[in-house]
């Protein structure tokens, strides 16, 4: 869990709720569904993890931050 709230097992919907702020999108790595939680200010990624399912139902099944609130693994 975040100090946001976000967890483990909640709807991509469910996060973009709990993030007003920062940009949620969806994208694909290694050819599996992924979100992203970018900083509005920059779009420089906070958090991100796989996914499962498609849409607003899909599964946070991870949640990641590689260099904590500072870009992850994607340059944004």
């Amino acid at each position: 869990a975040t100090l946001s709230g976000a967890t483990v097992g909640m709807t991509l919907a469910e996060l973009d709720r709990v993030y007003t702020g920062p940009i949620v999108e969806t994208t694909e790595v290694d050819g599996s569904p992924h979100y992203l939680v970018l900083r509005s200010s920059d779009r420089r990624t906070l958090l991100w993890g796989p996914l499962s399912g498609e849409g607003d139902d899909a599964v946070v099944d991870g949640i990641h931050s590689a260099r904590a609130c500072d870009r992850g693994p994607f340059p944004g």
